[in-house]
């Protein structure tokens, strides 16, 4: 019935999918009836949610190394899957996934939820229309859990995809330019030089060590000066 609300499962429940939680729970036009945990604070197991025949969709915001096996498992029992950037570890995975979805007349999404805030949004608008002399991108964070993993992996790209995804959506498509990366056992550092179809020069700076702030800056220059500069600091989770 195109009048009931869309029946959610969240599958994650860390600062994606509680963020994902609270916007379900806000609409008249979706509903929550399961949220899945590795940590055994959700209220079923994937298993449990995915047999829901109230559960038409699925939202996956876990650790990056999961997502894809979670997607293929929802879409396996019929449902819509939304998945938190990045979809998969490989091209040819992801291409498999869509493939599935189609085949069964299902929609599967990719996304970042960061492009969807407000302080994104405002950059969006400050930068619209607009061809920018210089960016610095700056970000730090803790070394934990999931992304020790991925760091021991050497998937340092796959960590900073957060940040080059909101680069492209701000500025165009990027040109890489060149790379510089440091890694250790205590954490790591990349430097990213870049240019992009409305800007001349960017460069991206993301390093991480356990027990380090959650710290992000993006400060643009324009022909004249500073256009905007943001500063964010929050708890790493």
């Amino acid at each position: 019935d195109e009048h009931q609300p869309l029946g959610w499962a969240v599958i994650g429940l860390g600062r994606a999918g509680n963020a994902r939680i609270r916007d379900i729970e806000a609409s008249a036009d979706a509903r929550l009836f399961a949220t899945v945990s590795s940590r055994g604070v959700g209220s079923h197991t994937l298993e449990q949610a995915l047999q829901f025949k109230k559960v038409d969709a699925c939202i996956i915001a876990t650790a990056n190394a999961e997502h894809a096996k979670q997607a293929r498992s929802c879409l396996e029992a019929g449902k819509h899957t939304l998945v938190e950037f990045p979809l998969a570890g490989r091209a040819e995975e992801a291409r498999a996934l869509f493939a599935l979805a189609n085949d069964k007349g299902l929609v599967l999404h990719t996304e970042l939820i960061g492009l969807l805030t407000a302080r994104h949004q405002a950059m969006v608008k400050c930068v619209a229309d607009t061809h920018v002399t210089a960016v610095q991108c700056e970000f730090q964070g803790g070394l934990y859990g999931w992304v020790a993993d991925e760091m021991k992996q050497g998937h340092l790209g796959q960590l900073a995809i957060g940040r080059l995804h909101a680069l492209w959506n701000l500025f165009g498509r990027l040109r890489l330019e060149g790379v510089q990366m440091q890694q250790e056992k205590e954490g790591y550092r990349i430097d990213v030089q870049m240019s992009a179809e409305r800007a001349d020069k960017i460069n991206l700076v993301e390093q991480r060590r356990a027990g380090q702030a959650r710290v992000s800056r993006l400060s643009v220059i324009g022909p004249n000066g500073a256009l905007s500069r943001q500063r964010r600091l929050e708890a790493d989770k």
